[in-house]
Parts: C-alpha cells; structure tokens; sequence
C-alpha cells in the first residue's frame, strides 16, 4: 500500500472513531441534561425545571468565555501536537489553563456576591425568582467547574483519546442521577441540591480528566511562565473570537426568549417550554458530535502525515 493510500486508511478509521466517541459522547450529554431536568421538575416541582432554563443564558455565557479562552487554544494546540512541538503546546494550553482558573474567580465573585442582582435580571415572577436564585448562585458561583471540565476534556480528545471523553460524560451521567436522587430525594434539598450534584458530577469527570492527562499515555503536559502566557494568550483569544461570537449571539436569543414567554405566558408557560426545548436540543447532538470530531482529528491526521 502507497504512502497515500495507507495514510487515507487510517485517517479514515480514526474519523470513525472519533465521530462515534463524539456522537456518543453529546449523546449521553444532552440524555444527562433531559434526565436531570426530569428527575429536578418530578421531585422539586415544575418551576423547578423552568429556573434552569431561565439560567441558559447564563449557562451560555460561561460555555462562552471557555470558548474563548479555551477552545481557542485547544485548536492552536491540535496545529502544534500535528507539528510535535511539545514545547508550543505546553505553553498554549497552560495559558488557557491559567485564563479559565482567573475567569472561574470571577464568576464566583459574580455568583456568590451578586447572584440576586443577575436573578433579578432574568426574572420577576415570584414563583420562578426563589429557584432560580438558589441555582444560579450555586452554579455560577461554581463556574469554574464546568469550565475546566471543558477545556480538559478537549485536551483530552487532542490527545488522542476521545473515548476518555465519552468515560468521563458517562461518569457525569451516573453521579449526577445518583447525587440528584440522594440530594433532592432523600435529604428534600430541593434544586440547591440539583445544582451541588451538577457541580460534583464536574469535578469527578476532571480528577478523570486529570487521570489521563497526568499519566504517561499523554503527550499533553502544563507548565506555565509569565513569558509564556504573554507568548500565547494574544493568539488563544483571537482564535476562540470567532467562536464566542456565535455564543453571545445564543445568549441574546435565549435571554430575549425567556422573556417573551414570561411576560405572554407567566411560569406556567416557561414550564411548557422548558419541556419542548429539552426535547429539541436532543436533536442537536449529531451536529455538536461532527464538530467535536472534526477539531479532534486534525492534530491526530497531521501526527499521521508526518
């Protein structure tokens, strides 16, 4: 077999490989969320439900600055794996690392000081304010969490190792259930207890996380340098602009969303809603999983052309 003809093979395979894992892996995400939101409307109440839609433009705006300061750079980082300048990649990723730790401070700031403010913000109905103001403080407040476990999982998928990934959704998966069950089921702590089991479920997918990338299967190593993070940090940014645009612009949509039906329809019909927009983002999974893939398989293509 040609030099061509073998490199089509196996970049062929690993395209099947790295679309099932990612397929997968938004699969068991978008089922987790669906589930959660069953399991929060069934044992807290149908407002519930509604208070963690109502948070989706915050929710989007935390996906945001993970775009922007880390997918960014896991992009340019796939670029430099393909080059095997380990050195660039170091630098790259310890950057958004660093970036995404300041960022998380800063939602918790914002969560923990301000969570009634930004509640307020998104709703003025008297049923809906109390829920959503206990999850938002907890899962902004907590910000960092989701964040991190963004960024190293596409560490993770760069790497190589995009079955990781779809491990580490299942184990959120499972935990958030059992955490769900016990911490709103059995202790009756309402949706606080949904967004701490939310937030647990993150940080046992990043000590995962951490597994892989601290081991010696990885080719991924941190090490950060002031000179570094000035190197880098220019890049990452605009790298992850484009990106974050398309963020801010979902953001926009589902907070003027929100807002139309509260004011049309009350709690009741965020209820309704709620429940028809969990059934249409299921459909969203197979377009997420391509791109997934797609970032995925470049630094693994351009290890095989050289």
């Amino acid at each position: 077999m040609s030099f061509e003809g073998r490199n089509a093979y196996l970049t062929t395979k690993a395209m099947k490989n790295f679309l099932i894992a990612s397929v997968l892996t938004m699969a068991i995400n978008q089922l987790n969320t669906t589930v959660d939101g069953i399991i929060v409307s069934h044992l807290v109440g149908p407002d519930a439900l509604s208070a963690v839609t109502l948070y989706l433009p915050i929710n989007l705006i935390v996906t945001a600055l993970g775009t922007l300061l880390g997918i960014g750079a896991t992009i340019i980082a796939a670029k430099a794996i393909g080059r095997r300048d380990k050195e660039a990649v170091s630098g790259i990723l310890s950057t958004a690392l660093v970036s995404l730790i300041f960022a998380g401070l800063c939602l918790g700031i914002a969560g923990f000081g301000f969570g009634d403010g930004i509640t307020s913000m998104l709703t003025h109905d008297e049923h809906l304010h109390p829920q959503l103001q206990a999850y938002l403080t907890i899962m902004l407040g907590l910000g960092v969490m989701p964040l991190l476990n963004q960024f190293l999982g596409q560490c993770v998928d760069i790497d190589g190792f995009p079955i990781n990934v779809t491990k580490s959704v299942m184990l959120i998966f499972v935990s958030n259930i059992l955490l769900d069950l016990i911490l709103v089921g059995i202790l009756g702590m309402g949706i606080s207890g949904s967004a701490i089991a939310t937030i647990t479920s993150y940080a046992i997918a990043i000590l995962f996380h951490c597994r892989h990338l601290l081991g010696t299967k990885s080719d991924i190593r941190f090490h950060f340098s002031f000179a570094s993070f000035k190197k880098h940090i220019g890049p990452n940014l605009i790298q992850g602009l484009p990106l974050l645009i398309s963020n801010v612009i979902l953001v926009v949509l589902f907070y003027l969303m929100n807002s139309i039906v509260q004011d049309r329809l009350g709690h009741n019909g965020m209820f309704v809603m709620s429940v028809c927009l969990n059934i249409f983002m299921i459909g969203m999974m197979l377009s997420n999983g391509f791109g997934s893939t797609i970032l995925s398989l470049g630094g693994k293509n351009m290890r095989l052309a050289h």
